[in-house]
């Protein structure tokens, strides 16, 4: 896959930004890298994350992550390292 995003989806199976239920708990895991370039950070999507917490106000916890997804310098998509790599 192209994008960083696509790349990480294929590998793991979901989107960096996506929302994980479980009963009355929520875990929102928000991404906040930038594509291509390592120790750049961005705040996560507020208008996403507005969003899923709207969708969510009535579980009984919540919580909000901010992850930073690792990647190296200048480098497109995500390396296979560590999962399925032989």
């Amino acid at each position: 896959p192209g994008s960083p995003n696509e790349s990480w989806e294929a590998i793991w199976g979901y989107p960096t930004n996506h929302v994980v239920s479980l009963g009355e708990l929520a875990f929102v895991l928000a991404d906040t890298s930038v594509s291509r370039q390592a120790n750049r950070y961005l705040p996560a999507d507020i208008d996403w994350l507005g969003k899923q917490l709207d969708a969510l106000k009535d579980r009984e916890t919540i919580f909000v992550i901010m992850h930073i997804a690792q990647r190296r310098q200048g480098v497109q998509g995500w390396p296979r390292f560590g999962v399925g790599h032989q």
